[in-house]
Formats: structure tokens, C-alpha cells, sequence
């Protein structure tokens, strides 16, 4: 298996959940007492950023890994704001992530990645540690935080929708 057997279907794969759990919250949010807007200003702890932003994070993800492990500059975090800068958001990273030829990462596996961090920290590891130590782990922590931050104020999403893509594996009983 290569990394970009691992990374591109997996992250279009969370990507799409991501939108369906988004547009389920938006009908839930019409038939609650909550406004898109808050609905997306929404956080789980006072520190931690709201859902709007775990949206943008989760793109930046996905975004980010292409750029280092094809060594291509890393692109800004998109500074979007609103629903449909969002699902727009959504679909643009889905389309990039399905742009990647599947020989795009050939030997990223050994290749040096760099992290200069704005606290001053760095990190250096290979293309294969920066997948499973790195980009997997931040990629799959504010997707899970999107999910998180809607189902805890009362959007009706259950593991089927977090894993809506394996849906397509689901046989009858025999």
C-alpha cells in the first residue's frame, strides 16, 4: 500500500461525511432554535475553536499533506466564513484531493518533511512518520471535533454518518 492509497480516498472519503453531517445539522438547525450562524460559532470547550473553524482545519488537512509530501508550498488555512463558503470549501479540497495522481507521493515515504511551527517548535520526520505521526492524527482530530461539536448540541448523527462511505460494504445477512 502506498500513501496515497492511504491518504486521498480516506481523507474524500471523511470529506463527504463531513459535508452529509453539515447538511443534516443545517435541516436540523431550521426545525430547532438555533441559527446556522451559531450553529457554526458553536464550540465544545471555551478554548477550543468553533465548528466553522474545525471545517476549515479539516480542509487545511487535507490540503496541507498533498503540499508536503508532493513538496509544493503549503497553502494559507482558507479564511472562509458562512455555510456556503464552507460547503464550498468542502467540495473545492474534494476535487483537489481527487486532481492527485496516484503517483504524486512516490518516494514522499523518505522524503525529509520540515515543521516550523508559530511557536517557534519544529518538528523533522520522514513522509512516512509525518502521515502516521502527523498529518493522519491532526487531520482526523478536527474532523472528529466538527463531528463532535454538532452532535453535542443535539444534531441526530450517529456512527452511520461519521462512516457514511462504508455504507457501500453494508451486505444483507446471509
Amino acid at each position: 500500500m502506498n500513501l496515497h492509497s492511504m491518504i486521498i480516498p480516506a481523507y474524500m472519503n471523511a470529506l463527504g461525511n463531513l459535508s452529509g453531517e453539515v447538511a443534516k445539522a443545517v435541516g436540523w438547525a431550521g426545525d430547532s432554535d438555533i441559527s446556522v450562524d451559531a450553529l457554526l460559532k458553536a464550540k465544545l470547550a471555551p478554548d477550543m475553536f468553533p465548528l466553522e473553524t474545525q471545517i476549515r482545519f479539516t480542509c487545511h488537512q487535507a490540503r496541507e499533506v498533498v503540499a508536503r509530501l508532493t513538496d509544493k508550498p503549503v497553502p494559507e488555512i482558507p479564511q472562509v466564513s458562512g455555510l456556503d463558503a464552507l460547503n464550498a470549501l468542502i467540495d473545492r479540497t474534494v476535487g483537489e484531493l481527487a486532481a492527485v495522481p496516484a503517483d504524486a507521493f512516490d518516494g514522499a515515504e523518505g522524503r525529509q518533511v520540515r515543521l516550523d511551527l508559530p511557536n517557534e517548535m519544529v518538528f523533522e520526520m520522514t513522509g512516512f512518520e509525518y502521515v502516521r505521526d502527523w498529518a493522519q492524527p491532526q487531520f482526523h482530530f478536527h474532523r472528529m471535533t466538527a463531528y463532535a461539536i454538532m452532535r453535542h448540541l443535539g444534531v441526530p448523527l450517529g456512527k452511520a454518518d461519521y462512516v457514511a462511505h462504508a455504507l457501500k460494504y453494508l451486505k444483507s445477512p446471509v
